[in-house]
Order: C-alpha cells, then sequence, then structure tokens
C-alpha cells in the first residue's frame, strides 16, 4: 500500500536544519505504459524558493548547466530510456527518500545510495541537522556536489567549504 506525500514529506522535513528554508515537492498523476497503471509526476526541491533540483525536467535537458557539470552523455542517455520505458517514476523517488530517512544516521555519509540517479541524497544530506558542519565540510569540501554546497553556504553563510 502506498503512504501519503505528506506524511513523507514531514518525516524528511523532521531532519532538516530549521533554519533552511528548503522545501521538497511531489506530484503525482495515474498514467499507463506496458506495464499497467503507474504514478508518475514530478519531483522538485526549492531553496529559498528557488528551483535547484527537478525531476524529471532537468534531467532531460542536457544544455542545463546542472547535466553538463554532474552527467555524461551516455548517462543522460540511459536516464532518457529508463524514462521512456516507464520504469522511472514518482514513487521510485520516494522510495529513495524513505530509504533514506531509516538509513541510520553512523551510515549516511558512508552509504551509496543504489538508487540514486539523480543526486538527491546529496541534497538530503546537506540539509541533514543530524549531520553536523564538521563532517558536512569533510563531506562536501570535494566540491563534488553543488546543490550539497548551496544549501551548506545557507547553514553556515560564513563558513568557508573546502
Amino acid at each position: 500500500m502506498r503512504k501519503r506525500w505528506s506524511k513523507l514529506q514531514s518525516r524528511i522535513y523532521q531532519l532538516f536544519d530549521p533554519k533552511l528554508k528548503l522545501q521538497i515537492h511531489c506530484t503525482a498523476f495515474r498514467d499507463g505504459c506496458d506495464y499497467g497503471q503507474i504514478y508518475a509526476g514530478r519531483y522538485w526541491v526549492t531553496l529559498e524558493k528557488q528551483n535547484i533540483w527537478d525531476f524529471p525536467k532537468q534531467f532531460l535537458n542536457p544544455s542545463t548547466s546542472w547535466n553538463e557539470e554532474n552527467l555524461s552523455t551516455t548517462h543522460l542517455i540511459e536516464i532518457e530510456g529508463v524514462m521512456r520505458g516507464c520504469i522511472y517514476i514518482v514513487s521510485d523517488i520516494s522510495a529513495l527518500i524513505r530509504e533514506y530517512i531509516d538509513t541510520p544516521l553512523e551510515n549516511l555519509l558512508n552509504k551509496k545510495f543504489e538508487n540514486d540517479k539523480f543526486g538527491l541524497t546529496e541534497i538530503l544530506k546537506a540539509a541533514d541537522r543530524r549531520l553536523g558542519k564538521k563532517k558536512l565540510f569533510d563531506y562536501f569540501g570535494n566540491g563534488n556536489s553543488v546543490n550539497g554546497l548551496k544549501i551548506i553556504q545557507k547553514r553556515y553563510p560564513t563558513a568557508v567549504v573546502g
């Protein structure tokens, strides 16, 4: 049985630094494909009302700076193929958020989230109030996550990462 988005959203917000103006939004609708009825839709993340992550829109347009910096052409083709095949859907992202919430704190920074093909867990880690400044700076210090660094800069505006 599917869990309601509002309940999942509430659980993930409890993990966020309360000073952050970070929101995760989800819309879902029934859609048909070769595998029967599925729930397709959109997930997007805003930081101070600015859209920083948008699934699927952001990941189907190779001309955006996020894709050029973080995804190879091969990866983009793979993503397009997966989405055309109705395999990667909104419920997969909901399941990823649940997996993040259920992961023990001591494993968060070392765990490879196999189903995170779009960098969402990097955003969640950067916003997670349970992770302290030193751990976050060590983790994001290599600059491998543009969105993670944006969030860190909002959480710690006077500090320098790296």
